[in-house]
């Protein structure tokens, strides 16, 4: 796991709660405390460790994330295209993928 580039105040980092989401340019993953945490510009957020392979191959691009109450599907995320629309990006389910 890569070490953090800047430390990370634990006490600031995010659980996201049910149908809270995120969106942003994902910069950084890495395990901290035993939490994995992903950096976005503008806060962290904590996500569970058995989703890492899944969700490292995203670093470096802009996504959203959100947290669901569906027990198979805790967490959907899906990569924002820069050239679509904002009305756009809020209406395409279809490009959400269970993680």
């Amino acid at each position: 796991m890569n070490e953090m580039k800047q430390s990370i105040d634990l006490k600031r980092v995010r659980f996201l709660e049910p149908y809270e989401e995120i969106v942003g340019t994902f910069d950084e993953l890495s395990m901290t405390e035993g939490l994995l945490v992903a950096r976005f510009k503008t806060m962290a957020i904590a996500l569970p460790i058995d989703i890492e392979d899944r969700v490292r191959p995203f670093v470096g691009q802009k996504i959203g994330i959100l947290r669901t109450d569906i027990p198979e599907k805790l967490y959907l995320f899906r990569l924002l295209d820069q050239e679509t629309t904002v009305q756009e990006k809020a209406t395409i389910s279809e490009d959400c993928k269970s993680i």
